[in-house]
């Protein structure tokens, strides 16, 4: 984790390089509200782009995440917010020029996963509905693979079939292995789109 102030004739940067947390007893917050509120920002830019909606109660916004508990202090200061990042549009696009649109969906899919496995330690968490609200949004901005008027979880285990292999279904999607798969190099191919979105991410910001 990395904090630094910096000063440049009368403008101020507060950058704040946290872990990933939605742990309600990480005393991470308690400084992050402190630094925020005494830094008194104009503008507030979030990892990920989680700048809507904002979550109004203080403990559902830690539930939700560092990202989610930032955006919710931006909206008790009144000052807007905004992105670091390329948005998944442009992202998308970028990753189409070389991958199939199922490929690149596996990997987000899996990357979902990922974060949703991590926020199982601390809040209740509904797979299915989590999953509609993403997997429509990469609709939106490119990925129309998935029938959204369908059976989701089969549609789903259609799509990670070549990943996770057969003999699984959305019901134990607390054990897949989303994690090896996708940055441990497990599947070499979803891998190299991770891969090719973090590069893109950083060239970005």
């Amino acid at each position: 984790m990395e904090i630094l102030e910096l000063q440049s004739n009368h403008k101020r940067l507060l950058f704040y390089g946290s872990c990933h947390s939605n742990d309600p007893e990480d005393p991470m917050f308690d400084d992050i509200e402190r630094r925020l509120f005494a830094f008194d920002p104009e503008l507030v830019l979030v990892e990920g782009g989680y700048h809507e909606p904002i979550i109004e109660n203080r403990a559902e916004a830690i539930e939700n995440g560092e990202s989610a508990f930032v955006t919710h202090l931006a909206g008790q200061l009144d000052v807007p917010t905004g992105n670091l990042e390329p948005g998944d549009d442009d992202t998308i696009a970028h990753l189409l020029e070389r991958w199939s649109a199922e490929s690149i969906l596996s990997m987000l899919v899996l990357r979902q996963v990922i974060q949703l496995q991590r926020d199982a330690e601390n809040r209740e968490v509904d797979f299915l509905s989590d999953m509609t609200r993403h997997i429509s949004g990469w609709a939106d901005d490119g990925l129309e693979v998935i029938d959204m008027d369908a059976d989701l979880s089969m549609e789903l285990m259609e799509l990670l079939e070549p990943s996770l292999g057969g003999n699984r279904d959305t019901s134990s999607w607390q054990s897949w292995p989303a994690e090896a798969l996708i940055y441990d190099g497990e599947d070499a191919e979803l891998h190299e789109i991770w891969l090719a979105t973090i590069n893109y991410r950083d060239h970005y910001s």
